[in-house]
Formats: structure tokens, sequence, C-alpha cells
């Protein structure tokens, strides 16, 4: 068989596993979907991914679960179940071997500890310059207006869509001057009905003249940050995020701290159609709060 036409079974074969990781997937099962015998199988995903299919299997698994441990009100025994666990213990005893921590701690921490996920091989990475700089923002105070919008468990790492040219447009209708930076700020919230919830807010320094009506305040704690610049179509900004926190963030041992990411817009005396939704195009500095480094 050809290499490319083996690469592309096995990268078929990913996908399906990360559609799939909810459900019981022994290896019998991944091998009946391939097509190959359990060894052949087994030979051909370590040729090409690197990893042994049952441990990655088991560590995606892991991480999943991690992330819903984060996100989610559900009981660690639930979802040690959803990810085909049959007790707490073992579960308990996996997920300490990979993070270091209990489940429950792992949940209850006040930071986010990325460095135990095993990145999915399903996210794309060529051709996203991945350079960021650490960078160190004073306490802020913003003035704008918020967009909420449902989220699926599934969209809480790529965390948004960007906010239409028609949304930032009535954040600088009534601005005489235009300032030079604008602000984006995004942040997944757990509902007090346990309903996940995107809130994106747009915004600029309070000390801008803007005549806003019906403007939100919102002060932001000043922090270390890491720093991604992010120029493409709007559309692909979604993959660029999801790379840094499901790859980057745990490649690196990156831990997160909390608060929302943050979008800087430098728009030099210009409209927000010629600088942030022109042609659907985006350029900004991509901010992500991380404990400081040393």
């Amino acid at each position: 068989m050809h290499l490319m036409t083996k690469m592309l079974i096995i990268y078929e074969l990913i996908d399906w596993i990360e559609r799939n990781i909810h459900q019981p997937l022994s290896i019998d099962d991944v091998s009946e979907k391939s097509g190959y015998t359990k060894w052949h199988l087994q030979r051909l995903f370590k040729q090409y991914s690197g990893y042994n299919l049952a441990e990655y299997i088991r560590a995606r698994r892991l991480s999943t679960a991690a992330i819903e441990l984060r996100f989610c009100r559900k009981r660690v025994f639930d979802i040690a179940l959803e990810y085909g666990f049959d007790s707490m213990q073992s579960f308990s005893r996996a997920f300490k071997q990979r993070f270091g921590i209990s489940p429950g701690q792992y949940r209850d921490q006040p930071h986010w500890i990325l460095s135990g996920l095993c990145p999915p091989l399903n996210v794309p990475s060529s051709g996203i310059p991945i350079q960021p700089s650490v960078k160190s923002l004073p306490d802020l105070c913003l003035l704008g207006i918020t967009v909420t919008s449902t989220c699926s468990f599934e969209d809480v790492v790529s965390r948004r869509e960007q906010p239409g040219f028609t949304l930032w447009q009535t954040l600088f209708k009534d601005f005489r001057i235009i300032p030079p930076v604008a602000f984006g700020l995004s942040q997944v919230k757990l509902t007090a009905e346990g309903n996940l919830e995107h809130h994106y807010f747009m915004a600029v320094s309070q000390q801008e003249k803007t005549g806003l009506r019906r403007a939100e305040t919102m002060k932001l704690a000043g922090g270390t940050y890491l720093s991604f610049i992010y120029c493409g179509h709007a559309s692909a900004l979604k993959e660029f995020i999801s790379y840094i926190y499901l790859i980057y963030l745990p490649t690196k041992r990156i831990t997160r701290r909390e608060g929302p990411d943050i979008e800087l817009f430098y728009l030099n005396g210009t409209m927000p159609d010629d600088t942030i939704t022109h042609n659907n195009n985006i350029k900004c500095d991509y901010l992500i709060p991380v404990v400081d480094l040393a």
C-alpha cells in the first residue's frame, strides 16, 4: 500500500477516535474500523504517530476528562464512567498518575494546570507561527459592551467566534476620535444552571472619551500574559486558539491563571472595519493569563 494512503488511513482513524472518545473503545473496535489486524494496526499507528495506540486513547480520555472537570459540574464519578473507567478508584489512580493530583484537586485548583494534557493528533499545526512573548499588563479599567452566547463543551478551548463587524461598529459609532487600542476579552463561564456561556467584552480604556451609552465598566487585574500575534482569516482564529491551548501550552508545561483571554487591536486612528474585521481578516495580539514564568 502506498505510503500516503497509509498515512491518510491513520489520520482518518485519529479523527474517528477523537469523535468517539466518549465511547467504549477497545483495540478490537479500532482494528475493525481500520480494516487492519490488531498487530498491523498498532505497528502502523506507532510508525506514523509516534504513539502507542492504547496509551494514546487512554491519555486522550484522561485529558478530555480533565477539561470537563474544569468546565462542568458533573460528578467526578459520572465523568469517570463517561470515559470508560469502571470505578472511581481506577479513574482516580489513572488521573493522579498522569496529572500528579486527584480529580477533585484538579477541579478545585485556582489555576489551570495544562502540563498533563495529551495533545490531540488531529489539531492542525502547519503554518501556525508560535513565537509568543511575555507581557506584563497593569490594572486596567475598561468601558464597553458584552456579547453573550451559549457554548458547548467541545468549544470551551477554542473559546469563540469572532464577533462580526456590526458589533464593533455599535461600539465605535459614537466616538469622535478613534482610540489607539481596542480590547476583546474572551471568557467561558458556568451558569448557575450548569450551562456554559461564552462572554466577549468589546472595550476601550475608560480614559477614552467615548460618549458610549449603556456601556459597562470592567476592572481587569494586571498580571503576566503570554502574547501571541495572530494575522489571518476570522474563521481560522478558533483553530489558532485550539493549537495554543491543546498543544503549545501543555507541551511547554504552562499553567493558566484565572481571568479572560485578551485580544489587543491596534487601531492607529482607523475604524474597526479597517483593522479588526476588514474582509473577514483579523490582526491582533492574543494574550493568555499565565502564572509568573521563571
